[in-house]
């Protein structure tokens, strides 16, 4: 499967315009073992409602430290300044995912986000624009 998604990047040569976004660690491995200038996204799960803000940042730190990822896809309820601040601190790029309104895109912009989606691009786009100087 790795192969026919190269294939086809490759062909529409867009490689170096692709972030390679998953959950499949092993794969991801194989990507960046067979090309190391991929750029390589993770996903996080969501903060689960028995996990404390500090667990949950250790969770998101931990899994970005051993993945082989340039970007933390972290959910933009759960982002934090200091999992902001701990994936940037080794070069990676946080991006908060799945913003639910205009308080997550707040939160996550004051936390300091390098990007974010968003669930309402229209509110997004307002909240991007109030952030302008």
């Amino acid at each position: 499967m790795l192969d026919s998604v190269l294939d086809a990047v490759d062909r529409a040569d867009v490689f170096s315009r692709v972030k390679f976004t998953g959950w499949n660690f092993p794969l991801l491995g194989i990507l960046r073992s067979e090309r190391p200038q991929a750029r390589i996204g993770l996903f996080s799960t969501p903060r689960q409602p028995w996990m404390t803000a500090s667990a949950y940042e250790r969770y998101v730190l931990g899994m970005a430290e051993t993945s082989p990822a340039d970007v933390a896809h972290v959910y933009a309820g759960g982002i934090t300044p200091r999992i902001v601040e701990g994936l940037h601190g080794p070069g990676l790029e946080a991006h908060a995912n799945d913003a639910a309104d205009t308080d997550e895109m707040k939160r996550a912009i004051d936390a300091g986000v390098d990007s974010l989606s968003a669930n309402d691009v229209r509110a997004a786009v307002l909240m991007r624009d109030s952030y302008k100087d």
